[in-house]
């Protein structure tokens, strides 16, 4: 379904955002008509035509556009004439030309200036609309976890979220449109009727005597004027001839003598399907077709806008992916490469295992965890490559991957390998790596290696364990992998908000200057939150250090904790900048770390530099919801560099308090001390539906960790069970 919606969504983008702008331009043509037009309540046909023909005796017909305005025919001196009839003088005014650039709006949309075949292309643009609608509307309701959590809030970068809100709240708006313009399309080229087949009998007798004066006339009298179509008059010189007359309702015949209809067809029900569907797309049927139509216009504008950032979308996965990939097509792979990614690193190691075995003879398919079927598994050889999110969590590109393991069955044939990517220094390195290994197993699966472990993305290492998997298959593969650089760009240092007093590990408050880049509207992953992250580079190394950001976009500055590392090569870069330097960087949005947009209390305990992403937090509280700060530090008089921002914070409600533990102070405390001091208060908020989110080091956490399942318990919950309610949120560096 996703490539059905990325291959018709890039290839039409042009052509389906022509037809929706220029839709959207004609929608607003109804309503501007609606006011320059005088309505015509109670009036009849009989009083049009009356005053008409006081106007002007040589009349041939008279026709109802459908914005109201009455166009009357004429011939004067053998030259065909038309004006307009001003119900508010009774006047025939001359009518005047349409504006040329609607003209060329109307003539564009309808047929791209190609006549029957530019409408055909229109056409197919309409049904290729309704496809990636469909398929856009399925793939929202996979990701949102089912039909009914269809609006619950987006998540992924973004422009992924302003894709998803964009188009839930428009997709029923330019879907209407597209199946009504299809409709009309197919009715265009007689695929289905416009109309009946069956045409009106002439009348075989009439009345002779002398004309009724048409305002007289019963037959017209009875007829609202806002029903009529077309009315055309009689040859004058024929007294057998008749009226014929138009209306919503169908065609009829009235005598010229009597006055009354003598004949009369209604509409077939494809005629009236047919109106009904033309008011609907062009809005001309009056004030409320007209604001239905202008409401349709506005969706449609979003159109154009989903093709951008859809395609936004699709190059960055195919960057990010399959970039390098010659992939042989599933069903005829014998080696199948899985991968699971949060930040794209992982992508470009699968991508040298990839190119090795496929210069070795494999027939290689490289594709996502969470992209896993029943087919991958008919591989004969299967090597799963993830890192590891924050403390033994999934990456983005897997965390549906264990869910679709418990239906697939394990082909004994079949042989896998675990590689996991990760960092020593957190306890459970490469967690998510050893619960794949494990959940494999538990189904029976077998290994041709054991899992092994790559720390901090080693090259040397990489090419190791290619040394292993080479003896196992006997055959020589090589793993040379170079570490691509980020693409980056510069921000200025502009403020050292704070800095502590001490030097070997001293932490500093900085503050960098958004530039103009940062405010782009298509989401080039550049828009940021509190909680998201930057990539450093410091001068000579590819390998970016990633910092939790305490401020947003709209503030207009990127604002960062930094403590110094002894043998830290970026921390003693950052620490020793000069106000004015520039340093390279790029924006990752840090999506599994955000507070829950609702109201319930929010919970934030952090230390030392974890506080960042946690004073932004409270920043963009702009609701005030209750939200209680736990912030472990070593000395209230050294490195208490937040206590200012924190006291404004709490004036302005943003955080409703505060509570400190500081480790090489007074009584010792750390944080999980803290938490356990307090455990009356935690039990309330959790019992309150409170969110809990934590970031700092990874021994924090696990006391942290430790504290919060203590108090939990007595409430029947657990860390485990707040997380899977995503009530329970880590950052752990």
């Amino acid at each position: 379904m996703r490539s059905i919606h990325s291959l018709f969504g890039v290839a039409t983008a042009i052509l389906i955002s022509v037809i929706a702008m220029t839709g959207a331009y004609l929608a607003f043509e109804p309503v501007i008509n609606q006011f320059s037009v005088a309505q015509n309540s109670g009036l009849s046909v009989a009083d049009i035509a009356g005053i008409t023909v006081d106007h002007n005796p040589q009349v041939e017909r008279i026709e109802r556009k459908a914005n109201g305005e009455f166009i009357i025919h004429a011939v004067s001196q053998d030259i065909p004439t038309s004006s307009v009839l001003d119900l508010q003088t009774n006047q025939l005014l001359p009518k005047e030309k349409p504006s040329e650039l609607t003209q060329f709006f109307t003539e564009l949309h309808r047929s791209l200036f190609l006549a029957d075949f530019g409408r055909g292309v229109i056409g197919f643009g309409a049904f290729l609309l309704i496809l990636i609608s469909y398929s856009g509307l399925a793939l929202l309701a996979k990701r949102m976890g089912g039909w009914r959590k269809i609006f619950a809030p987006a998540k992924g970068t973004h422009a992924q979220k302003r894709h998803i809100d964009v188009a839930r709240f428009t997709l029923l708006g330019f879907l209407i449109s597209a199946l009504t313009g299809i409709y009309m399309s197919l009715a265009t080229f007689g695929v289905i009727p416009s109309s009946s087949d069956e045409t009106l009998p002439f009348p075989d007798q009439v009345a002779v005597g002398e004309k009724m004066s048409v305002a007289q006339m019963q037959g017209l009298a009875n007829i609202p004027a806002a029903s009529l179509r077309e009315l055309i008059f009689p040859y004058p010189d024929d007294p057998m001839n008749v009226f014929t007359i138009r209306t919503d309702q169908g065609e009829g015949f009235i005598d010229q003598v009597t006055g009354k209809i003598i004949a009369f067809q209604p509409n077939s029900l494809w005629q009236n399907i047919y109106e009904s569907v033309y008011v609907i797309h062009t809005g001309r049927g009056g004030i409320a077709a007209a604001a239905f139509a202008l409401i349709l216009g506005l969706c449609a504008l979003a159109v154009p806008y989903l093709s951008i950032t859809g395609m936004v979308i699709w190059w960055r996965r195919r960057k990010t992916t399959t970039r390098a990939f010659s992939n042989t097509p599933l069903s005829k792979a014998t080696t199948v490469i899985l991968v699971g990614s949060d930040s794209g690193s992982t992508w470009g190691f699968a991508s040298t295992l990839h190119e090795a075995l496929a210069r070795h003879g494999e027939n290689v398919h490289t594709s996502s965890m969470n992209e896993v079927t029943q087919t991958h598994f008919n591989a004969s050889k299967i090597f799963i490559l993830t890192s590891t999110y924050g403390d033994g969590n999934a990456p983005t590109s897997a965390d549906k991957f264990i869910e679709k393991l418990e239906s697939l069955k394990i082909n004994s044939n079949t042989q896998f390998t675990v590689l996991g990517f990760g960092d020593r220094q957190f306890s459970n390195f490469c967690g998510f790596a050893h619960l794949v290994e494990n959940q494999l197993l538990r189904k029976g699966a077998h290994f041709f290696f054991p899992l092994a472990k790559i720390n901090q993305q080693s090259s040397s290492a990489f090419k190791v364990w290619g040394q292993y998997i080479s003896r196992c298959l006997s055959c020589e593969i090589v793993l040379e992998h170079k570490l691509k650089r980020p693409d980056t760009k510069k921000i200025t240092l502009e403020k050292i908000v704070g800095r502590s007093e001490e030097t070997e590990e001293q932490t500093a408050i900085l503050r960098f200057r958004t530039p103009r880049h940062h405010l782009n509207l298509l989401g080039h992953g550049i828009k940021f939150k509190a909680g998201d992250l930057i990539g450093i580079l410091p001068p000579g190394s590819h390998k970016p250090r990633y910092y939790s950001i305490a401020s947003s976009s709209e503030d207009g500055f990127v604002e960062i904790c930094v403590k110094r590392h002894k043998f830290g090569l970026c921390s003693n870069y950052l620490l020793n900048l000069n106000v004015g330097d520039e340093i390279d960087h790029f924006i990752k949005e840090n999506y599994n770390f955000k507070p829950a947009p609702n109201t319930k209390p929010l919970v934030m305990i952090g230390a030392g530099t974890g506080i960042a992403p946690l004073t932004g937090f409270a920043r963009e509280n702009a609701k005030k919801r209750p939200t209680y700060l736990f912030w472990g530090g070593r000395n209230p008089y050294v490195d208490f560099i937040y206590k200012d921002t924190l006291i404004d914070l709490t004036r302005q409600r943003k955080l409703s308090k505060s509570y400190f533990a500081f480790s090489r102070f007074a009584n010792r405390l750390y944080v999980q001390d803290r938490l356990r001091s307090e455990a009356e208060l935690l039990k309330r908020l959790i019992n309150d539906g409170a969110q809990i989110m934590v970031c700092g080091g990874p021994e924090m956490a696990s006391g942290v960790r430790a504290a919060i399942d203590g108090i939990a318990s007595q409430l029947g919950q657990s860390t485990t069970s707040l997380q899977q309610q995503k009530r329970y949120l880590e950052d752990v560096y």
